[in-house]
């Protein structure tokens, strides 16, 4: 199977989602973009004692399929590596999923002015370069010092913008090195990484501790506009195998040819 596309199917404790991934379309979109998922849940058979799916189809924009199959890949991943990070990944995005079901069941608008409660937060942080996994992080940036954020600052983060606009992308692509399920999950498309392997789960986790404690000792840029990567963030790039995805950007500051294709330690 080509590297580029993947179809993956896993059931979630309510809903079973069905969908596939293109890489060329992992960060390029155009606006109003849908793509096809399959969904569904089980229904009891009329006089019968069996249960069976009952599957629908339903387009939905790119960035929310996108995050469906990330959130797939994850419950596989789970289903193999009992780890404790690996286990926290799985319980989520089972959530996740089974509310984004409900959240698809409970719409009968338009396809294309579909917005996701759901998802939507999710994306917006993704954004931003900010983990879900670690509530201290989210605060600061919303509320930009470390007290509870007001109503008005989550409202501006969280509603401010809109996450599906297609000029959002470079930010994505540069906040991509943040956010270490995003970069797992194109490891995957790219087919450098298993989505079995604890080994490559593993080192996603190492490299993204690496990245996020250089952002603690690390000046932030005083240019405007979106910054280049700097040395840590280009080698943990290398290391998640995903530099081929980056090439543009790389350019700007290394010569990826010659660059050591080692892990940080």
């Amino acid at each position: 199977m080509s590297p580029s596309l993947i179809h993956v199917m896993v059931v979630s404790p309510k809903y079973k989602f069905k969908g596939a991934v293109k890489l060329d379309s992992f960060m390029n979109w155009a606006s109003g973009q849908l793509q096809e998922i399959e969904y569904g849940k089980t229904r009891k058979l009329p006089g019968k004692k069996r249960w069976m799916w009952s599957m629908k189809l339903r387009r939905i924009p790119i960035p929310y399929a996108r995050l469906v199959h990330q959130f797939i890949l994850e419950i596989r991943h789970g289903l193999k590596d009992m780890g404790h990070e690996s286990l926290r990944r799985r319980t989520y995005a089972e959530r996740v999923l089974d509310r984004f079901g409900e959240e698809l069941d409970n719409y009968h608008g338009s396809e294309a002015q579909f917005r996701s409660c759901v998802f939507t937060p999710i994306l917006q942080r993704q954004l931003r370069g900010v983990p879900d996994s670690y509530a201290p992080s989210i605060r600061h940036v919303v509320a930009r010092h470390p007290v509870q954020p007001t109503i008005t600052q989550a409202t501006t983060f969280y509603l401010g913008n809109d996450p599906l606009d297609p000029r959002c992308i470079p930010s994505y692509r540069r906040n991509l090195v943040y956010i270490r399920e995003m970069l797992w999950h194109l490891g995957i498309l790219m087919g450098e990484v298993n989505v079995k392997s604890t080994n490559h789960f593993n080192v996603s986790l190492e490299t993204n501790d690496f990245v996020m404690e250089g952002l603690r000792v690390t000046r932030q840029p005083s240019t405007r506009g979106i910054p280049k990567f700097n040395e840590l963030e280009v080698a943990a790039i290398f290391a998640d195998k995903v530099q081929a995805f980056f090439t543009e950007e790389l350019s700007l500051v290394v010569c990826t040819d010659t660059w050591p294709l080692v892990r940080p330690s």
